[in-house]
């Protein structure tokens, strides 16, 4: 959108869906150039942005925007989920999937006192469904939980061993 202007203000009008905001939607400045429709409804929307000058000058922009809700990821540990007995080298596996397609990254953490604290083990891993697990460094215990946590661009879902393992 062009309009010359010699000084500020430049007045902004959007109009969504024959809604007119008169620019309070927007952040940031506008000589960035850049701005955000908050929260916009799930759908199709029609946009027009007019800036004019104190001249009165204007240019008026029109777009189609198409709002798509972007769902949660799903996530599931598999093993170990409770009760298994690790030790030396053995694997963390889990089921993770988006409904909408997005590329997951995985996160997995443990727990040595059955949830009340947890240990990053791995951090934005490929979703592949397993992951090695080295046990040796780890104390003794009957109190070990696993949490897998997957992320797509917007939502973090994660799961739990449904009981405690050793």
């Amino acid at each position: 959108i062009n309009v010359e202007t010699d000084s500020i203000p430049l007045y902004i009008d959007v109009n969504v869906d024959g809604d007119n905001f008169h620019g309070e939607i927007f952040r940031g400045r506008f000589y960035d150039r850049e701005f955000t429709l908050e929260n916009p409804a799930v759908g199709r929307h029609e946009v027009a942005v007019e800036i004019r000058n104190e001249r009165g000058e204007v240019d008026v922009r029109e777009l189609n925007l198409n709002v798509q809700e972007n769902n949660a990821p799903e996530v599931r540990v598999v093993f170990p989920n409770g009760g298994e007995v690790l030790s030396g080298i053995s694997e963390i596996r889990w089921n993770a999937e988006d409904p909408d397609e997005d590329e997951l990254t995985i996160s997995i953490e443990y727990s040595n006192n059955n949830g009340q604290s947890w240990n990053d083990l791995f951090n934005n891993i490929q979703n592949d469904g397993i992951e090695p697990f080295n046990t040796r460094n780890l104390a003794n215990g009957n109190q070990y939980l696993i949490r897998v946590t997957a992320r797509d661009a917007i939502n973090s879902v994660s799961d739990n061993s449904d009981d405690v393992f050793t």
